[in-house]
């Protein structure tokens, strides 16, 4: 079941994972406990960004979140920490859909429904 993650996706399933083959996601239908067995999931999530903007996506990690994924007028936006170059250009992008001359993303805070066996729901802030 390969599905593009989607607002739609993730009402359905808020943990995606990549299929056996990394080709497609496919949800996590059970994520308790964490499974670290995975390497990467996708975790619906709520961001804020420093200026207040805020966007529906998810998380891209284990644990540990390297990317997120931010929904913006109908289109996902990936947008790497370890790639700050690319976060620029992409932001040019994002600030056109939504009308705004500039957004300061980071640091850019988050929070989700979702919270591993023992663990209180995941939430944090990012920065590059």
């Amino acid at each position: 079941m390969g599905k593009r993650l989607s607002p739609t996706a993730f009402r359905e399933y808020p943990v995606w994972k990549w299929d056996d083959a990394q080709e497609k996601h496919e949800p996590l239908t059970k994520w308790q406990p964490l499974p670290k067995d995975e390497p990467t999931l996708f975790i619906k999530a709520n961001f804020v960004a420093a200026d207040g903007t805020a966007f529906e996506g998810y998380l891209i990690g284990l644990e540990s979140y390297y990317a997120v994924g931010l929904f913006v007028d109908g289109t996902e936006h990936v947008l790497n920490l370890n790639l700050p170059d690319m976060i620029e250009s992409s932001l040019k992008v994002i600030c056109q859909r939504i009308g705004k001359e500039k957004v300061t993303l980071f640091p850019l805070h988050y929070e989700t429904e979702v919270a591993f066996e023992g663990q209180s729901p995941i939430a944090g802030v990012l920065t590059i």
